[in-house]
Order: structure tokens, then sequence, then C-alpha cells
């Protein structure tokens, strides 16, 4: 028996009564900590809140699904994954063998920052495009797909969530992303996002200390870690998305 179990926005109190019934009935507990993050907390803290050993697992592991597959032919095994446990392809492919493979499976949903970030902002969930991944870049990698995938969006009246790459268990530094973006708009000779350009910071989202606040991507370069961050790039407001803005942003604390 296999279970894929979303932990939620923020931390052990988010899992489900559903989730938590699950990992408490089964024999092998398992974290996968490499398509998102756990907010600072360590495996150690998720033990001590469910009561369970919870052994870690990264993207060899993942990717390499058949050993825990073959675990589950014969345990009862769940899978920890931040969020909801499908906004991820690789879940989605390990879901897909299980099935292959006649493994009884079962997914336990949880919220999710694709759709909990544009809602508390009081964007209209209905104008939310494909959101983009950013990547750290490198001497080799340097894309401009991302940014192009942006402006397809607004071109199409639709926001854009970035979701930021991870390094060291950390979101992508602010002024790393104003860098990226400015550089994927030189690269395109596109002009459309610039220092001006309004975007909508999240941080924290799901958590006690939210932060939801709008500036434009100049500020990125001097603001501080909020990590975990998350950034949409929005297009034209409705009245409606322009008052619940306003309402729903929070003054960041210095």
């Amino acid at each position: 028996m296999l279970y894929l179990v979303g932990l939620g926005l923020y931390g052990p109190d988010s899992i489900t009564l559903t989730g938590l019934n699950a990992l408490r009935t089964s024999s092998r507990v398992f974290m996968e900590a490499y398509t998102s993050f756990h907010h600072g907390r360590s495996i150690s803290d998720y033990e001590r809140a469910y009561g369970v050993k919870i052994e870690g697992i990264g993207r060899e592991e993942i990717e390499g699904m058949e050993k825990l597959l073959d675990t589950a032919v014969k345990e009862k095994v769940t899978i920890l994954v931040s969020g909801d446990p499908l906004t991820a392809t690789t879940h989605n492919m390990l879901r897909l063998r299980a099935i292959q493979r006649r493994i009884p499976l079962r997914i336990i949903d949880n919220s999710s920052i694709l759709t909990a970030f544009p809602m508390h902002a009081g964007l209209s969930i209905y104008r939310m495009g494909p959101p983009v991944s950013i990547p750290f870049f490198s001497r080799e990698f340097r894309p401009v797909s991302p940014y192009r995938k942006v402006i397809a969006n607004l071109k199409s009246g639709f926001h854009t969530l970035l979701l930021l790459d991870l390094r060291n268990g950390r979101t992508m530094e602010p002024g790393v992303v104003r860098e990226e973006l400015i550089e994927m708009s030189a690269a395109a000779d596109d002009k459309t996002i610039a220092d001006s350009t309004d975007i909508i910071v999240g941080s924290r989202i799901g958590s006690d200390d939210e932060v939801i606040f709008q500036c434009c991507v100049r500020d990125l370069e001097k603001m501080q870690d909020r990590s975990p961050m998350s950034i949409i790039v929005p297009a034209v407001l409705t009245e409606d998305e322009r008052d619940f803005l306003q309402s729903f942003s929070t003054i960041p604390k210095k």
C-alpha cells in the first residue's frame, strides 16, 4: 500500500487528519525534500509532531522509484510531500508506476501555493495563467524561455505565479530574481518586464506571519530575504482585484 500525503503550506500542523491517520498506520514513512522544502523544519521536528520515525529521501530515491515501490508491495508506505502531492510531475510518475505494478495507492491532497497565494492576494483564480519556474542561472544555462512564458500569459490577460528555484533549503534570493528577470528581458529584446514593473510578493503563505505586498521589480534588489518567497507578475488588475489586493496586503516589517 502506498500513500502520497500532502503536508500543506506551513509546518507539521498543516497536515490533514486523513494524512495523519495514514502515516500513523504505515510501517515506513518517508519525507521527500527536493521538489519543495519544509520551511526550516527538520525531519526530527515532524517526527516529534507525529510520533513516528521518518526517513528522508531525495531526487535519486524518487526518480529511481522501484525500490520504494518494492517496499510498498510488502508494507504500508507513506511518502510526505510539501504542499499538494501531485503538483510535481515526478510524483505523477511514481503514481503511474504504482498503478502499473498494481500497488494499492491513495492520494491525500492538501493546500498548494499554486492556489493559496493568488487567492490570499485577492486575485481571481480564473485569471491565473500557467505558472513559470525561475531556475538558478549558471555559466552554461541561462534560459530565456521562462520570460517568454510570462509575456505570453500577460498578452492573454493572465497573471503569472513565479516558482522560484531552491538552493540549500531556501528559495532564490530576491536580488537574484531581479537580476535574472532583467537579463532575460534583455536577451529576449523585450522590455515588458523592467525595473518599474509592478509585482506581488508573498512570503510564508499559510503561516501566522504571512506577508503579501505589491512593489516593483527594482525593489527586489534591496529586499531582505523572505524565504519561502513567491512572486506573481500580474496582468492588468480588475477593479475588484485592485480593491482586494489593497485590502489584503500587509506592510512588511523591516
